[in-house]
């Protein structure tokens, strides 16, 4: 089960139009600050055990690619796909 805690991101009042690079710009500096623990996550997602392959599968990414698109081990990847422990990530 995926599970959402929402804090609207700013410009989220008009979800069909296309980021401006300002915006983009804005969002990686924003991720910087939350990976150094500056600022709080404006989301943050609990998925379960079976979800976390499911997804990755529906990527097409090995546990190798997807471990590194999250920042994470390989052996991690594989403990949270296993159930060991539960899956919390914080997303921008």
């Amino acid at each position: 089960m995926l599970v959402s805690k929402k804090v609207a991101p700013v410009g989220a009042n008009n979800h069909h139009k296309k980021p401006t690079v300002a915006e983009l710009v804005a969002s990686v500096h924003e991720g910087g600050a939350i990976l150094r623990g500056e600022q709080a996550a404006a989301r943050i997602f609990t998925i379960q055990p079976p979800e976390i392959k499911d997804i990755r599968e529906c990527f097409g990414r090995t546990q190798e690619q997807f471990a590194a698109l999250l920042g994470i081990s390989v052996r991690t990847l594989r403990n949270w796909e296993q159930g060991r422990p539960r899956v919390r990530k914080a997303l921008l």
